[in-house]
Parts: structure tokens; sequence; C-alpha cells
């Protein structure tokens, strides 16, 4: 687990939440919601990965209207793949390709 790397994802996705949260209920909601963790991850508290199921915030981006904050979805995107355990093979062959 790339401590470094999480931590830089943590913090984008809380200055992009930050930015929003008091202009959008759904913002606020998902940095209330995250918070517990994103402060875990900052302190340097998660040295293991997370399950997939245990990140809150998924439903929000697929049944309310945070799919439609590109940059909230990305940044939410990356910190999970990294509290998860980090780009897969897969991911990183996909990735890759597309030259990212």
């Amino acid at each position: 687990m790339d401590q470094i790397l999480l931590k830089r994802k943590a913090e984008a996705l809380l200055v992009a939440l930050t930015q929003r949260a008091s202009s959008d209920s759904g913002v606020h909601a998902l940095l209330v919601a995250l918070s517990p963790l994103l402060d875990s991850v900052l302190k340097g508290d998660v040295d293991s990965p997370v399950e997939w199921r245990d990140v809150p915030g998924e439903r929000q981006f697929i049944d309310g209207s945070l799919g439609e904050l590109g940059d909230i979805e990305k940044a939410y995107a990356q910190f999970k793949i990294e509290v998860t355990g980090g780009a897969s093979p897969a991911l990183k062959m996909i990735r890759q390709s597309r030259g990212e």
C-alpha cells in the first residue's frame, strides 16, 4: 500500500468535497460519510487495504446526483482505488494503453 499516494488522493478528495460541500447537500453528505476514513488515512492509521464495500459513498454516485460532478467523481474513484489496495494489474494495463 503506497501511503504517500494514498494520502495524496485523500487530500485531493477532501479539497474537492470541501470546496462544494456548502453549496451542494449531496457533496456535504458524502463529506460527512467519508470524514472518519479520510481522517484515518491522513493520520497514517490506515496501513492495510479497506474492503471495497466499506468505503462510503458509492450509492450517492449511482442513485444520487453526484455522478454529474466529474471532478468529485474522479477524486472519489482515485481515492477508493488507493484505499482498497491500489490499481489492479488489469487497471494498470488499461491505464498504460491509454497513456495515463
